[in-house]
């Protein structure tokens, strides 16, 4: 499709001798200037008005026509004729496979969105403002936790907090997301999945978030898909009665929960790990005492 005014592009495309067919909605005076740019009369011209029990292929035209060249001819073709049929007739051209009525149905199927589209929707529509602040609620139940030899289930609630940032590499489709305040406690479940009274575990952010890495990204415009990426520094704090002292570890490397969203603040949406999370003692990283295999948290916003 190329636009253009048609006084000059028309014109241009009508008297291109490498230009074999052309095929236009017009008036009388427009078939006449093409004829005359291929010097070619009309030989031929006939007028096909519709009516109820022969509607045009073009809705709210008074006539269908189409024209070819270079042999050029005006011709209206009826509704109830086939586009091969016409051409062999005519113009003796190639044989083509499609009807006219479908042929100008998908011309005006094609041109249809772009004229009643109006002016591209803007990324904030379909974005969160820069700076707003968002709070999100978590449940995390039946949640996987292998502590040294034993395999645990823990039941987590709790939220975060999250300010909305630009992201100054894809300022367009992406914005990052400053995450602070976040906090998850739980008791160590049985394998029936009640609580136990032996011991709770509190996961607390263990930095203030200055560089922001986690990111929203818009991943389809229309109808709007995000994937949202929360990157996780944090502490564990497990406490247990027949402890003098809690068992405190962190995260060797920063936990990434991904979330694919249909709307954003997410409403209910199942975040996973992209990867299990190994917790080591503050003093000794290299000693790996517990790993979160999984986090399935429900995330919904406030």
């Amino acid at each position: 499709m190329v636009p253009g005014k048609g006084s000059e592009l028309g014109n241009a495309v009508a008297e291109d001798p490498n230009i074999d067919m052309i095929s236009f909605t017009g008036s009388t005076p427009v078939g006449r200037e093409l004829a005359q740019a291929d010097d070619q009369p009309l030989t031929h011209r006939e007028w096909i008005a519709p009516s109820r029990d022969r509607p045009s292929a073009v809705r709210g035209n008074r006539l269908s026509r189409i024209s070819f060249a270079p042999k050029l001819k005006v011709i209206a073709v009826p509704h109830n004729r086939d586009l091969p049929e016409i051409l062999d007739k005519e113009t003796h051209m190639t044989r083509r496979r499609f009807p006219v009525a479908a042929l100008t149905a998908l011309l005006l199927m094609a041109a249809a969105p772009a004229a009643q589209a109006g002016p591209a929707r803007p990324m904030d529509d379909v974005l969160p403002p820069i700076g707003q602040e968002i709070e999100l609620t978590g449940d995390a139940p039946d949640t996987p936790l292998q502590i040294r030899d034993s395999a645990e289930s823990v039941h987590f609630t709790g939220g975060l907090r999250v300010k909305v940032e630009a992201d100054p590499d894809d300022p367009l489709t992406s914005r990052r997301l400053q995450v602070s305040g976040m906090r998850f406690t739980g008791n160590l479940a049985d394998g029936g999945g009640r609580a136990r009274q032996d011991g709770t575990i509190t996961i607390e952010q263990n930095d203030v978030d200055v560089d922001a890495k986690s990111l929203l990204k818009l991943t389809q415009k229309f109808p709007p898909r995000y994937e949202q990426v929360m990157v996780l520094g944090f502490t564990m704090t497990i406490d247990q009665p027949d402890r003098a002292e809690p068992l405190v570890l962190t995260t060797k490397e920063p936990a990434k929960l991904i979330g694919q969203l249909t709307q954003f603040p997410p409403s209910g949406d199942i975040y996973q790990l992209r990867n299990p999370v190994d917790l080591v003692l503050p003093d000794n990283p290299d000693d790996t005492v517990a790993t979160l295999q999984q986090f399935p948290v429900k995330v919904g916003g406030l």
